[in-house]
């Protein structure tokens, strides 16, 4: 999808029974045992942290607007 929509892929997050599971028993997915699964998160929130530094470092600055109550 992230190629037909061009744009980054991220990342891929393995559908597996454990992740579900961990969240039926409030055991999150980077709190379990799965080292596979929990690779995959850091791996996304890796790529997604430096997609957005990399998009804030070409932006520029937004202008500060006022708002006023009516």
């Amino acid at each position: 999808m992230a190629e037909e929509f061009d744009i980054p892929l991220l990342g891929q997050i393995p559908i597996v029974q454990t992740i579900r599971e961990g969240g039926d028993n409030g055991v999150p997915v980077m709190v379990g045992d799965d080292e596979l699964t929990k690779k995959a998160f850091m791996d996304f929130t890796d790529n997604a942290v430096r997609a957005i530094a990399m998009r804030n470092a070409n932006l520029e600055p937004t202008e500060i607007q006022e708002i006023v109550a009516q």
